[in-house]
């Protein structure tokens, strides 16, 4: 099913790598840095596939031909090695990762290192998925998601072996492929595929810290300025996520004739498996069985139901009085539902800064909505939260990296000193994506410190680095 595939992906968005555990309530990240300057053509140092580098095809079907015949490569014994690499520091990682071990990039499987790269720069991308949103719904598999997360794998050890050896040009190379690999994900019809798109900008940010912390990397502000903002958008998933769930609910909504008890019986069995309520287990207090019968009890609400139906929907009247109370319960909740849900995604494409706060106001109209007995609002909004502040996370990471870039460029300029404050640098500094505001600076003892706010998951969001530089 769609919402229990999008939830194991959650713990695991990292692909391998070690998550910073907060101290202190902060996620703290030291960078031991090089003063430098932009390499020129600024051009060739970018971090997106450009129109100069397209070819003609389509991403979907290269991607996933890099699986073709290579049932060893990616085999169980392999990934797990590869994940094992991700996570050493990057001088503990062996030149055994970049060689003929099932690990490698050279000899037999250049050719799909290759393809990776060519199909990151295709001009076209199909999903092909029209039919099976509108089909399926909430229960449509996308496997070819999960492909793409074992193809990051492969490219961010690739990125490693290539940071590690001083490669700088190829590395940018690789972190181009990356991001073409997380873009693709940009244009999947649910949100899932954008929050995919974001774990592999995860996994990628931790190879841009290292590239950029390595004596004799160039400075690569242009390149992060080159950008977009947000970088993954969520209009095409967000487009999808109405569409299955209009998908998912339509013999729910009929209130043109009165449903039969199967009828209805098949709605709220339908809404109790979106819930996870299994019928081997303890029925929970808020199964949609249990809240209907007692909603149903309730005379004035009943009443309350008829009249919305009879003037908002403008369904006839005769119609509305034949409909059994449990019929009326489910379409008020498939209602709320419906306009709560909404109400979420209006947010999807509105700034993060504006969006993470009025949906964390959001929260408690949900709590209303539940203390009141509805069941179906509860439904997928903790996904539709989680991936706009995923998106706002990335953006923050890359508004990070521009910055640091931007301190790297003045101490090149300054004698090999950080300035005293943000506005002393020359160049454009973005403000942190979470708030809209700039971020915090400060400079002590030679050690930089630049800090985010919170979002609105709490304080394990308050990302900071802590800034050094070599003599």
């Amino acid at each position: 099913m769609r919402f229990i595939a999008l939830l194991l992906l959650l713990p695991s968005l990292s692909l391998g790598q070690p998550d910073i555990l907060p101290k202190d309530g902060h996620i703290t990240i030291p960078l031991t840095l090089t003063p430098a300057l932009p390499k020129r053509p600024l051009s060739e140092w970018y971090l997106l596939p450009e129109y100069r580098e397209m070819q003609p095809g389509e991403h979907i079907g290269g991607f996933l031909n890099c699986f073709s015949e290579q049932d060893f490569f990616y085999n169980r014994e392999n990934s797990e090695k590869r994940a094992a690499a991700l996570k050493l520091p990057l001088a503990e990682l062996g030149t055994q990762y970049g060689v003929e071990s099932g690990m490698a990039y050279k000899s037999k499987y250049s050719n799909m290192m290759s393809r990776m790269d060519q199909s990151a720069r295709y001009t076209r991308i199909e999903w092909n998925e029209y039919f099976n949103l509108r089909k399926d719904g909430a229960y449509m598999l996308i496997p070819e998601v999960q492909k793409f997360r074992q193809l990051a794998q492969v490219l961010a050890l690739r990125l490693r072996v290539e940071i590690k050896a001083k490669e700088f040009d190829k590395a940018v190379v690789t972190i181009r492929t990356l991001f073409g690999l997380a873009k693709t994900l940009e244009t999947h019809p649910t949100l899932i595929g954008q929050l995919v798109g974001y774990a592999i900008c995860q996994i990628t940010f931790r190879g841009i810290e290292e590239l950029i912390s390595q004596p004799g990397c160039p400075n690569l502000y242009w390149s992060f300025a080159d950008l977009p903002t947000p970088f993954i958008s969520l209009r095409q998933g967000t487009g999808g996520e109405r569409l299955f769930i209009q998908a998912q609910f339509q013999n729910s909504l009929s209130v043109t004739r009165a449903m039969s008890d199967k009828e209805v019986g098949e709605v709220v069995q339908m809404i109790r498996e979106l819930q996870g309520v299994n019928e081997a287990k303890v029925v929970r207090a808020d199964d949609a069985a249990t809240r209907y019968g007692l909603l149903a009890t309730n005379e004035e609400l009943l009443k309350t139901i008829r009249k919305r139906l009879t003037e908002e929907t403008i369904v006839d009247a005769d119609v509305v009085k034949k409909m059994s109370a449990g019929q009326l319960v489910m379409l008020e909740d498939v209602h709320q539902f419906m306009n709560y849900n909404d109400d979420l995604l209006k947010w999807m494409n509105r700034p993060a800064a504006e969006a993470l706060k009025a949906l964390s106001k959001d929260d408690e109209e949900l709590t209303k909505l539940k203390k009141a007995g509805w069941v179906a609002s509860g439904l997928f909004t903790a996904s539709i939260r989680r991936v706009k502040v995923a998106q706002a996370r990335c953006d923050q990471h890359l508004a990070f990296y521009m910055t640091i870039e931007a301190l790297r460029m003045h101490a090149a300029e300054h004698k090999g000193e950080f300035p005293a404050k943000l506005s002393d640098i020359t160049v454009a500094v973005p403000n942190d994506p979470v708030t809209g505001k700039p971020f915090t600076y400060e400079l002590k003892d030679g050690i930089a410190t630049l800090r985010g706010t919170p979002s609105m998951e709490g304080a394990t969001n308050d990302l900071r680095y802590t800034l050094t530089l070599r003599k």
